[in-house]
């Protein structure tokens, strides 16, 4: 097994850098298994990190996570590491 350390990129208001956490506890999922759960749980870190999450680390921090994936986008593509 792989050590492994978490690392938080965002912040979401009113659920804290560790979203993961607090929504498999409020869908109280329990194993891998409770794909329906685990569904919920996805979507609902997904849609509010997009769009009320803030960047906590690296070069974007302080931009809200819908402007960062923008300028990320053309980090990329300037660099050359993507293309459109």
């Amino acid at each position: 097994m792989l050590d492994r350390e978490i690392v938080d990129v965002l912040e979401i208001p009113g659920i804290g850098s560790s979203s993961a956490t607090y929504a498999l506890d409020l869908f109280k999922v329990v194993s891998h298994k409770d794909s329906e759960k685990l569904k919920e749980a996805k979507d609902l870190t997904y849609k509010k990190g997009f769009e009320e999450g803030i960047m906590i680390i690296g070069e974007f921090k302080g931009m809200p996570v819908k402007q960062a994936k923008v300028e990320v986008k053309k980090l990329l593509i300037k660099t050359g590491d993507a293309d459109v």
